[in-house]
Parts: C-alpha cells; structure tokens; sequence
C-alpha cells in the first residue's frame, strides 16, 4: 500500500457529526432520533467513495521529467500514473486509463501493462506534459486547466518508441524507435506525422552491413540548430544535416553499447556512456578518433575490470566554467557493498561518489539558467534521483553534496505500515500541541544538521586533487529547487482537520495532519518507551 485514498467530504462530515451528537446524547430516545437522522442524510450517492487525493510515493517508478522554468517534477509509474510536484505541499496525480485492446503477449518484457509510463517530456513553460505509454500511446496532457486532461494522443503504429526529444519553443517532436529511424510529430496537431524523417539505414555508410541499433539519443548541435545529433545503441553516433538530408559526421569510439549522450555547453565537445562503464568525450569538429576515453571507477589494481553499465550521463557547467560530469552506476560489477551511486566529476579532477540504498531508475539535472546557450553554462543547482522506492535530491551548490530535505512526504513505508486510523476534525488542544512539538523539532534539526555541516566542510577544507569522497549525512540549507505551482490554503480545499495516525512494524506511531492534498509529519513516538515505563 504504497498510496492512501481519502473519503469524500461528506461521509465524513456525517460520521463526524453522528459522534459529537452521540457523545452528547444522554438517553436511548435521543440517541435513536439521531440514527433516523442520519439515516434521513445518508443518502446512495452520500455513501459513495470518492478519492480526493492520492498519498505516498508512486509505486514502480519508471521515469522522470522536469520543467525548467515552472519548477514541476512529473514522476512516471508501471501503473499508469503520474505523481506532479511542485512547491511545498503541491502534488497531483494524473492517470492513463488501460488500453482494452492490448494483449499482454504484444508487450515486452519490461511491463505487462500496458499503461506503463515509459518517456515523458515537458513542453517547457507551457503547462503541458507529452508521455509515451507501453502500448505506444503518446499524450499531451494539459496541466493548466482545473481538472488535469488529455488533449489528445495518438497510438504509433509499426514501430515503438526508444526516446524522446523536444526543443525548447519547438512544435516538433522528435521520435527515436527500436528500429534505429528517427521521425518527427508536430505536438500542436495532434502528432500528426512530418513527411519528413530519418531511417536508418540513410544514416549508415555504403560500407556498413549492420544495422546501427535502437536509437538511444536525439538532440540539437548547440553551434547549429538544423542539425541533430542522433546516438544508437550500437555506439555509432552521427551528426545529421536536416537542410540537407545527410550525415555530416560519424563518430565510432568502440564496439561497446553506449546508453546516452550528453553536450557540453558550449557545443565543442560531447560525452557518450557505455555498457562497460567507460565515458568518451568527443570534439564535434573532428569524428576521427576520441578525445578521452575515461573509465572513472578503476582502479589500478584491477586485473580483470568488470564494471557496470553507466545508465545515463549529464555533462554540466557553472558560473565559474567548472566542468562538471554526472553520471548513474558504472561501479565494479563484483562490488556487492554498494547498490547503486551517483558520481560527480568536477573539472576531471576531484571525483565525489553518493551511495545510494536502493538502485537509481532514472535522473536528471536542475539548472539554474533555463535559457543556456553557447555563451551562457547552464549552472546546475541540483541533481534530481529518482530510486525504486524513494526520491533524492542533491545540492549541487554546497560542499559535500548534502541531500536536500523533502517537502513532500516521499516513502511512508520505511517501516511498513501494520495499522491506519483515520481521525476527523481532532481537539483544537490536540492539534496545538501536535504543531508546537512539530515546530520544536524541527528546529531541532536544523541546528544538528548545521553542527554536521560545519564539521564535515572543515574535514574537506582543502581537498586533494584526484581524492574520493563519500555522501555526507547533513542537509542543505539551500531553498528546495523543486517549488512550482502556486499553494491554496487548507481551508481552500477541505473545511475541515483530519489526522491519519499510522502504526509502524517497527513500533512507531506517527501522527499526520491530512488536511490538505499531502501529508504533513506533525509527532512520532516509539511504543516501546511506554511500554518500558508501565513495567517499571
């Protein structure tokens, strides 16, 4: 159970009042006056369940997305739905209805639903989402409107989809397939198909006899918008003229499957990532051989190197100029002590490793400068991780790399949930003292958060070059980077309290204010202090 429905207004407001009535009542006769009552008021469609709000971290994740310039982070799911984030306490859930007319066995491996959500795209700064599902349905949703809604989708025939890529202020959308051909669809009507697009086998040179693979990268060369840069799985990487329907440039760095492709801001160079755990970086004027090739987790005394795929790389810089290289995985693959980890590479020189508990399904990046270009760095502010389970947020601003606190409730279940009780307009006394307690440790933290920080920068005050640093244990102090969309009050919403109290397998109680569309952490007590004083 790892989201939680909440009951209609209305139920709830007649068991509510039942009990404040009931609590009252003094003799048998009033008391049955009352039943009638709500008898008289429970009506069928009073009765009804309905979902307000949906709670918890999404389960299954798939994919992520995020808005540049609106702050929105859309987490895609197995299911079918797709969590939106924004500011403190803003979410919303949006869900792709399951196609009748998929069978399981049209389907691979990966999902048996056909409502999986496996690509998604925002249209920048236009409140709209483009997702592609498991049966090869792609939708634009439109956030702004009251109720979130499809405009329209269209299923692609023939061929699936392997990646997406949207240009910022651009009406086409170009579709990368397992096929290895490129089309373009124009998001404004309704994906209809361009005439124009790339197949594979005109990408390819004369000589070539094999196919190059799925397509794992498309996007724009920085120096010059009327070319593509097209990546395949097979590790041909080729720069495509769209004015003059030809391959300008070929890259070939190695026989090892590559994974994706990241520019440098400047368009001068590029890096590509492997299923050997190696990275390339590439000069775009120059396709004859590599400029590096990196393999950034081994070590000397490595006999016989066998090192993870590296999942996705993202190649940034600062205001400074600072070259920075993210990427997922490319551990040892005989390393059992780590799951999965988020390396940052600052400047080819100091690399920092961030260990994470369960294994990473996608990131990406938050920049400062949505509008980046070749004379302006994007300047990253954060990395966004999206895990199985979980969600981390990296500050990229402060030393050590310190994980940013959530605004959101993510994961209710790091100890699984054994009992709920729902609990409908609580004492004034209660709710004052549960906010007090809330106030006070949170002030609490953040001046133990603020000793560690202090202590873990005057460890690192004068790092090595080539040194490796762990994850540190402390929060940012910098403002959440995650923070569209605009917050209605509680009373905007729902007119009344409610607190959901939550029994933990490991003895914990937790008590959540649920008076708004997500919850909120107000006390958690261990049950076994008590216990402990009643022996006594």
């Amino acid at each position: 159970m790892s989201m939680a429905s909440k009951f209609s207004m209305k139920l709830a407001n007649i068991f509510s009042n039942s009990d404040k009535k009931n609590a009252s009542s003094s003799n048998a006769s009033t008391a049955t006056a009352e039943l009638e009552a709500i008898h008289e008021k429970a009506k069928k469609e009073t009765l009804k369940l309905t979902q307000t709000s949906r709670i918890g971290f999404p389960h299954n994740p798939t994919c992520l997305a995020y808005d540049q310039v609106q702050h929105l982070l859309a987490v895609g799911t197995k299911y079918g739905f797709v969590k939106l984030y924004g500011g403190d306490s803003i979410e919303y859930t949006i869900y792709h209805s399951q196609s009748n007319n998929s069978s399981s066995h049209n389907l691979p491996q990966y999902s048996t639903h056909s409502n999986a959500v496996l690509y998604m795209v925002f249209v920048t700064n236009e409140g709209a989402l483009i997702t592609y599902t498991e049966d090869s349905t792609l939708s634009l949703w439109n956030l702004r409107q009251k109720q979130p809604g499809v405009t329209f989708s269209k299923k692609l025939i023939n061929e699936r989809a392997t990646v997406m890529h949207l240009p910022f202020q651009s009406s086409w959308l170009y579709i990368g397939t397992e096929k290895g051909n490129t089309y373009l669809l124009n998001v404004y009507n309704n994906f209809s198909q361009s005439g124009y697009d790339i197949k594979w086998n005109n990408v390819i040179e004369l000589t070539q006899k094999t196919k190059p693979g799925k397509v794992v990268h498309i996007s724009e060369y920085p120096l010059d918008t009327s070319k593509l840069l097209i990546g395949f799985e097979s590790g041909l990487i080729v720069l495509w003229n769209l004015k003059q329907k030809k391959g300008d440039m070929r890259f070939y760095g190695t026989a090892e499957s590559m994974s994706s492709i990241s520019w440098f801001y400047d368009g001068k160079q590029f890096v590509s990532s492997h299923n050997n755990g190696s990275l390339i970086i590439w000069n775009s004027k120059n396709d004859n051989k590599p400029v590096n090739i990196l393999h950034p987790h081994m070590n000397e005394s490595d006999l016989i190197p066998n090192y993870n795929m590296i999942k996705k790389v993202c190649w940034e810089s600062n205001r400074n100029g600072d070259s920075i290289i993210i990427f997922a995985d490319g551990l040892l693959s005989t390393d059992s002590t780590i799951k999965d980890a988020i390396t940052i590479i600052k400047n080819n020189k100091l690399k920092t490793i961030i260990e994470m508990k369960e294994k990473i399904v996608d990131f990406l990046v938050v920049n400062n400068n949505p509008w980046s270009s070749v004379e302006v760095p994007s300047d990253p502010s954060a990395v966004v991780v999206l895990l199985e389970n979980n969600l981390a947020v990296i500050d990229l601003k402060t030393d050590g790399y310190p994980l940013f606190q959530h605004h959101h409730q993510i994961n209710l279940h790091d100890s699984p949930i054994t009992v709920v009780e729902y609990i409908v307009e609580p004492s004034r006394n209660l709710l004052h003292y549960l906010n007090v307690s809330r106030e006070r440790a949170l002030q609490h933290q953040t001046a133990v958060q603020q000793q560690q920080q202090n202590q873990v920068q005057s460890n690192q005050s004068c790092p090595q070059i080539g040194s490796t640093t762990s994850s540190t244990q402390f929060f940012s102090s910098l403002p959440y980077p995650i923070n569209g969309g605009l917050k209605c009050s509680k009373q905007n919403i729902f007119p009344y309290n409610e607190i959901i109290a939550t029994g933990h397998e490991d003895g914990s109680i937790r008590l959540w204010d649920s008076s708004g569309l997500s919850l909120t952490l107000l006390h958690k007590f261990k049950t076994h202090k008590i216990c402990e004083e009643v022996s006594n």
